[in-house]
């Protein structure tokens, strides 16, 4: 088998999480800033021998368009024009965000400024896991 990469995207970072060789666990990888993304997110693919991407897409709790949603779809559609060998799915990410802080907050012994590069990795790696489990 062969590695999956999940991507939380937003205007300023994006979140990277990867899968293991046997695509059960999503680890987060890394959070880049959105200055050119392509370029980093070709030396992970190749570096992890990645087979698939999944972007998570923010839709409201309604289930309506968020004003992120567009962007993240405008993304997705580089990534394939990008990586054409590569599978694309999108995957809804509502509530990952707050999840990600619960998660950091939780695993933190004392209260301080929560890093938003590290709720943008795991961000992607629920992403990811999310995926994952309607694999199996």
């Amino acid at each position: 088998m062969s590695k999956i990469i999940g991507i939380d995207y937003g205007k300023k970072r994006i979140g990277i999480a990867i899968s293991d060789l046997e695509q059960k666990i999503a680890f987060p990888h890394s959070t880049i800033d959105n200055i050119k993304p392509l370029k980093i997110l070709k030396k992970i693919i190749v570096d992890e021998k990645v087979s698939s991407i999944v972007i998570g897409v923010p839709v409201n709790l309604n289930g309506s368009n968020t004003d992120a949603t567009k962007l993240c779809f405008q993304f997705h559609l580089k990534l394939k024009k990008e990586f054409p060998k590569i599978n694309h799915y999108i995957s809804d990410e509502r509530l990952t965000s707050k999840l990600a802080m619960r998660y950091i907050n939780l695993s933190e012994k004392k209260k301080h400024r929560v890093n938003k590069k590290n709720v943008d990795k795991i961000s992607a790696s629920i992403i990811l896991d999310n995926f994952l489990t309607n694999l199996i």
